[in-house]
């Protein structure tokens, strides 16, 4: 049986893992979003990642050849080792999902070995004034390089809708394979067609990996809200936590998501269906809810 969102959501509140300093426990809840999309902090998370990752990978100019604390051994698998990490002397580094981390997209157990790895680099990493600035950690009122994990992550690590969708999806409805290579949940491959919401192609296995609701007595815990870019540029996903009683135009529902401003959380609010029918090959935003509209309720088959 798969699991609730919000059961899901609580996985990203409270990662642990045995720290340098001991155990700790990471929250995971911030909306971070493409770094390309993303003017706030999409630079300052570009050159954090890549920073990152010439630590790891002991390159560049800053850590290449061991230097400025880069004292740990990194295999050509992916073995990050370092006389840091306790009791387990190594991780293993999907740079993938470290690159994904910092675009809003990773499962709970993703984070989990990579925050290892973030700490061994706040603890060892010798981050120059120059080198501070250049990163733009500034920004953030970071008086030195940030020792605390959970105040990294505040600042440049988090899950956007479609990275927590895509997640949920992942773990709880291994057959659908309906997520874009980051992982993440592919949104506006469902506004291509009036039948485009069914993923229906004969060339792949997973075809119809979705049904289409259109009665608000047919809605169910696990369906998705999704929001196409109908030209605007807004898109967005949830997952439904809970349902409660329904008439033909609605029922009471509380989502699992996340959202610019509010992060990882779960909205109750009526789900409304703003006309009786759905027109037929148009893909309108025919549902309302919390202040945003949908254009379809899918069901994982």
């Amino acid at each position: 049986m798969p699991e609730t969102p919000g059961a899901y959501l609580q996985k990203y509140k409270g990662i642990s893992f045995q720290g340098v300093m001991g155990h700790e426990s990471i929250h995971i809840t911030k909306y971070r979003s493409s770094m390309k999309n993303d003017d706030s902090t999409g630079d300052v998370r570009e050159k954090s990642y890549w920073d990152l990752r010439n630590f790891i990978k002991k390159r560049g100019d800053n850590y290449g050849g061991g230097k400025n604390g880069a004292i740990h051994a990194f295999t050509d698998s992916g073995h990050f080792y370092s006389d840091l990490l306790a009791p387990m002397p190594y991780v293993h580094v999907d740079l993938e999902i470290l690159r994904a981390m910092f675009t809003g997209v990773g499962r709970p157990q993703d984070f989990k070995p990579l925050l290892r790895v973030i700490d061994v680099y706040l603890t060892r990493a010798e981050i120059s004034e120059k080198r501070f600035k250049e990163l733009g950690w500034t920004k953030f009122g970071w008086d030195m390089v940030p020792f605390s994990v959970q105040e990294y992550a505040n600042q440049l690590l988090g899950v956007d809708c479609r990275g927590f969708v895509g997640a949920y999806l992942r773990d709880n409805y291994p057959k659908i394979r309906d997520t874009k290579n980051d992982m993440s949940f592919s949104i506006d491959s469902y506004n291509k067609g009036n039948a485009s919401y069914q993923n229906y192609d004969k060339k792949k296995p997973w075809g119809k990996a979705f049904r289409r609701v259109d009665d608000p007595a047919e809605v169910r815990p696990g369906d998705l809200l999704v929001k196409c870019n109908n030209g605007d540029k807004k898109r967005h996903v949830s997952v439904i936590h809970s349902v409660g009683l329904a008439d033909s135009m609605g029922v009471q529902a509380t989502t699992a998501e996340s959202r610019g401003g509010k992060g990882l959380c779960q909205l109750t609010d009526r789900l409304r269906r703003l006309k009786k029918k759905h027109q037929s090959g148009k893909n309108d935003r025919n549902w309302e809810h919390h202040g945003c509209h949908y254009n379809f309720v899918l069901s994982p088959r």
